[in-house]
């Protein structure tokens, strides 16, 4: 039976002839209400019968051996039953076999040692007033191997891969809306033309009458898209962000029309996908192709933020498509740009 038909059960217990039929189908049944008699510590100790107590003649300690005191005291006495004793074994009617002589009715066998009979230590389960020790003894014995034990180790855990769902809320990204701000970043000019929403929303802010619709010309997804990372964001604090965001990429604009290049202070020195010395210089893209840049927004000795945008200038003068991504703290207040930007801060 689920929670779901236990409430449902419950619920509609008017239905049914009595109470304990409805708790019966639940396995509940309804029983006298039990008298608070208070918190078990507030009682009265005084009123305690001293016999009831515990104390250590009623859980004797067990030494290490399975043994208790009282036991090894009466072992050192020999035994009223006949019970053989001496320093050989004791057999059959009484005549002894070995060094010494047995006596008995022939139920009692000796080990040989001091006349002790052999017992098998009965271990018992320690009771509420034994207290268990840790004997931190250092080895003695050799292993197989010639070496010796260790004497202690330390458990290290495997590191815990996270997964991708667990990479991307923990990424700066927010997740939700990046394929759409990336989906309207990265457009290019296509034929034919489509409303402009911006300047209809603007001219109906300022109450100016409509004599004619604006139109722009009509944006949409580009053929290829060249994604231009920077090298320093494959390790790092960002390299995980930098991850996502191609994986993102990938997802949106489909693998086959993603081509990856990889640069060092700005792509006008040079880019490419394989080793540093087969770098090309970036070339202007053609109308179906859009450009991504992906950089770095501090400054440091591998990477120019103020280059990076300097490029990009460069391209949207030409009317190529071209966006940058900016990961890391920078500006505050963004300067406006020609092109679209996404300044990530962490």
């Amino acid at each position: 039976m689920s929670l779901r038909d236990a409430a449902l059960i419950l619920a509609r217990r008017e239905l049914f002839e009595d109470l304990d039929a409805a708790l019966a189908l639940v396995g509940a049944a309804l029983g006298a209400p039990v008298e608070d008699s208070g918190p078990a510590w507030q009682a009265d100790s005084a009123a305690l019968d001293s016999g009831d107590q515990l104390d250590e003649q009623d859980w004797p300690v067990v030494g290490n051996d399975g043994w208790s005191d009282a036991e090894l005291a009466d072992d050192d006495e020999p035994d009223a039953d006949g019970r053989g004793t001496g320093d050989g074994r004791g057999t059959g009617d009484g005549q002894g076999t070995g060094d010494g002589e047995g006596s008995g009715d022939g139920s009692g066998t000796g080990d040989g040692t001091d006349g002790k009979p052999a017992r098998t230590p009965n271990p018992r389960p320690p009771g509420p007033g034994v207290i268990a020790r840790v004997l931190d003894a250092e080895p003695e014995d050799a292993m197989p191997s010639g070496g010796h034990t260790p004497r202690s180790y330390t458990s290290v855990p495997l590191p815990i891969r996270l997964t991708q769902e667990a990479d991307e809320e923990r990424s700066a990204f927010r997740m939700r809306t990046l394929p759409l701000t990336l989906q309207s970043m990265i457009r290019v000019p296509l034929r034919g033309h489509e409303l402009d929403i911006p300047a209809v929303v603007e001219r109906l802010a300022l109450a100016e009458p409509l004599t004619d619709v604006p139109v722009r010309i009509r944006l949409g997804q580009p053929a290829q898209v060249r994604v231009l990372c920077e090298l320093g964001l494959r390790s790092g604090p960002y390299a995980e962000d930098t991850r996502i965001l191609l994986r993102v990429l990938h997802r949106l604009c489909g693998a086959e029309r993603i081509d990856l290049r990889w640069f060092e202070h700005s792509p006008a020195l040079g880019c490419g996908s394989g080793p540093v010395w087969t770098w090309q210089r970036y070339e202007t893209p053609g109308a179906t192709e859009a450009t991504v840049l992906v950089a770095q927004g501090v400054p440091d000795r591998r990477s120019d933020p103020d280059a990076v945008h300097e490029f990009a200038a460069g391209l949207a003068e030409h009317g190529a498509a071209v966006c940058a991504v900016l990961l890391g703290p920078g500006p505050r207040v963004p300067r406006f740009r020609r092109y679209p930007q996404l300044l990530v801060d962490d």
